[in-house]
């Protein structure tokens, strides 16, 4: 019982006492071990980076950085020719032909990731093999290496293979119906219609990030040495791990150990074969290729009395071999034994402690478990499983679940951080995205008014696309990639911006006007130019919290999100004055230090309560970059000019500008902005804190923030 109260009889004078009982949850095991180490100054692994020169790799003193010249060259051809068929009928059509080159750098500092014999490995071909053995109920984790690219003969000296498949034709047509009588003479006009139509195939540019710095960064040039779970004696126990009586304290035991560095290296490198473990490693795919996008546009233009145009059209978008990086440590949770698969035998061990339902042996860890010291001790193998990995079972966290029994399992080892790398990361092409709209557009051009309005209607899907700029950012099931697909992060269903510029009709020449030129210079010359502009909201994420739910590795990733239980339509408005139920929510109740009492749901518990989290072998989306949505937006700038002629080669122009003038109050998404809910910080869950698009002050002593900005200015012209 947590309070226990008694009051003897027998006494003369009644007395009391309390008994209280703290209980750590099996669901913050995890969190209360980060913390404990932590606090007693545990060292998981401590990290150094050789950089090496010359065919031997001889080691270069520590500090001295490693110089990279890379230099590609791009081979372009084009023609283009615009042929007018008919008076209202014209035809444009062209075609570009594009090599870009592979990187080539002038030190040969570039290595790719090999095998023990020094041939390129894919990840694609790396991943199949992975999921055969897994099917077959084995491991595949062979050696991998480092080559520097010189010594591959079958890439000619480059990174990846040359793509010379860069054709991109492109063509287009403007109609305009020459229409006389009937009923579609009055909807098209009288040579007041076009219509339009185009198709184009384009290539992207890669960046160079991805061409300069990516294949420096295996492991031989730049040489990552790790030393992971030390002791306290200086050894590297890697993974066969330390315990807080023999693990390696800062502020303890002295400089933390690095590992042994070689003088030289052997080719190809291999991470804890014949080089030091390396924490974390990177390369550029042999099949890498340049992305393609296939453009597609249809629209219907009219034009109207009184100088407007409307114009109503549809486009579509569709990339493809777009940037995709993977981490190739992920787990291959489909293994089956036993007749069962890990996934399975994972969830339902979940279900299991989740619900304090009693655990049941699962045939898949009785049989990868059979005959290991893991066991001792438990009634099952199982049993032991559930004991010590509650933490990362309850949290989703599935990678950090196998690489606790990798050293353990009867099959041997099956991850790479097990055996050589923190992590193996490989840049591939295979993303794809898809983007469709429809839009509407009113034009008007006139004397005194100009006028545009736009209206947009769209979906942006993929795998949740990020910039080449980014690295480490891996998808959450390799084997899979269709898991990711959703929509992306910028993908806003509704947009509309409408902007005019209005000379008031005042002044000579104007509606009205004064027969006083003073007067006339004085009412004149005035231009009003708002921007309005609205988005409805982005993608809002609701996230387990591990980012490992379907066995992803070492390297950062979107995560899966949770899965709702019933309906998800709930507001995207702010909520002022909600009192949560003690725990979800609770950080924005007015109660508690810095809370605003705003929240984006009325009922966090309720909507809390109504995501279970992803669960791998289960769920087969992860719903890109979010399945709710967050907060629509609105803006409104105004523009003030008072243009005055002084002579017929002189004038004077005073202008004021406001941008967002009513200095409009938005609140930024949940996560500081970058739309997300996590189920494993329930008290924060839906909170409201932050202003969207604030902007510091800047300056010495300066504080706080703002949104209005209002500037005034004199422009001279003669």
């Amino acid at each position: 019982a947590d309070n226990v109260s008694f009051t003897p009889n027998f006494q003369p004078i009644p007395c009391s006492t309390t008994l209280t009982a703290n209980c750590l949850p099996s669901s913050e095991i995890g969190s209360w071990n980060g913390l404990y180490g932590q606090v007693a100054g545990l060292v998981a692994a401590s990290s150094i980076v050789v950089t090496r020169t010359g065919a031997n790799l001889t080691a270069n003193p520590i500090g001295t950085p490693v110089h990279s010249l890379v230099g590609d060259q791009t081979w372009s051809i084009f023609f283009n020719d615009t042929w007018k068929i008919k008076p209202n009928f014209t035809l444009t059509y062209g075609l570009n032909y594009q090599v870009q080159m592979p990187p080539v750098d002038a030190n040969g500092v570039q290595d790719i990731l090999t095998n023990s014999s020094g041939s390129p490995i894919t990840a694609q071909s790396y991943l199949a093999a992975r999921l055969a053995a897994a099917n077959s109920g084995t491991v595949y984790n062979p050696i991998l290496g480092f080559t520097p690219i010189g010594d591959v003969k079958s890439l000619g000296g480059y990174p990846y293979h040359p793509f010379y498949g860069e054709i991109s034709p492109r063509v287009s047509i403007a109609w305009s119906p020459n229409v006389t009588g009937g009923w579609l003479s009055k909807i098209l006009g009288d040579k007041s219609t076009v219509i339009r139509a185009g198709y184009g195939r384009f290539y992207t540019r890669n960046l160079g990030i991805n061409l300069v710095s990516t294949p420096v960064l295996g492991d031989g040039f730049l040489q990552p040495v790790a030393c992971v779970d030390p002791t306290s004696s200086g050894t590297c126990t890697q993974s066969s791990g330390t315990d807080p009586s023999t693990a390696f304290r800062i502020g303890v035991d002295g400089v933390p150990p690095v590992g042994n560095i070689p003088q030289t290296l052997t080719v190809p490198v291999e991470p804890n074969i014949n080089a030091a473990f390396a924490s974390r490693t990177f390369t550029l795919d042999s099949n890498y290729k340049p992305g393609s996008t296939d453009s597609i546009d249809f629209s219907i233009q009219r034009q109207f009395k009184g100088g407007y145009i409307l114009e109503l059209g549809y486009v579509g978008v569709y990339a493809r071999n777009l940037f995709q990086g993977i981490d190739l440590n992920d787990v291959p949770w489909f293994m089956k034994l036993n007749g069962q698969t890990f996934a399975n035998a994972y969830d339902n061990l979940y279900f299991q402690l989740h619900g304090n339902q009693a655990i049941t042996p699962q045939p898949f860890l009785e049989a990868a478990l059979k005959g290991s010291s893991y066991c001792s001790g438990f009634s099952s193998c199982t049993a032991a499983v559930a004991a010590n990995e509650s933490g990362n079972i309850t949290t989703q966290s599935v990678t950090n679940l196998w690489s606790d029994l990798d050293t353990s399992f009867n099959f041997g080892k099956a991850l790479i951080s097990s055996t050589q790398a923190g992590f193996v990361y490989d840049d591939t092409s295979i993303g794809y995205s898809n983007y469709n709209a429809g839009v509407a557009s009113l034009q008007k051009r006139g004397q005194n008014l100009n006028l545009v309005a736009n209206f947009t209607w769209s979906k942006a899907l993929g795998l949740v696309g990020i910039n080449q700029a980014y690295t480490e950012a891996n998808i959450n099931d390799p084997w899979n990639p269709g898991v990711d697909y959703g929509p992306q992060y910028f993908d806003r269903k509704f947009t509309f911006n409408f902007l005019t510029s209005y000379n008031l009709p005042f002044g000579k020449g104007q509606h009205w006007s004064s027969s006083h030129t003073w007067v006339n210079e004085i009412i004149g010359g005035w231009i009003v130019s708002p921007i309005f502009s609205y988005g409805s909201g982005l993608p809002l994420s609701v996230y387990t919290g591990s980012n490992q739910e379907f066995g992803e590795g070492y390297t950062s990733d979107n995560g899966c999100n949770a899965i709702p239980l019933s309906n998800t339509g709930y507001s995207n408005s702010p909520v002022f004055g909600v009192v949560s139920n003690g725990v979800i929510g609770v950080q924005g109740d007015q109660s508690q230090p810095g809370g605003t009492g705003v929240n984006l749901f009325g009922n966090p518990a309720a909507v809390y309560n109504n995501f279970r989290p992803a669960l791998v072998g289960i769920d087969g989306r992860c719903g890109g970059a979010g399945i709710l949505r967050g907060q629509q937006r609105w803006n409104l700038d105004l523009g003030l000019t008072k243009d005055t002629t002084i002579t017929e080669r002189v004038g004077i122009q005073f202008y004021a500008q406001a941008f967002n003038v009513f200095n409009h109050m938005m609140w930024a998404d949940p996560n500081a902005g970058s739309p997300a809910l996590s189920l494993q910080n329930p008290a924060a869950f839906g909170v409201l804190n932050s202003q969207y698009n604030a902007l510091g002050l800047g300056g010495g002593g300066a504080a706080g923030a703002y949104t209005r900005i209002i500037q005034l200015g004199v422009r001279i012209r003669f």
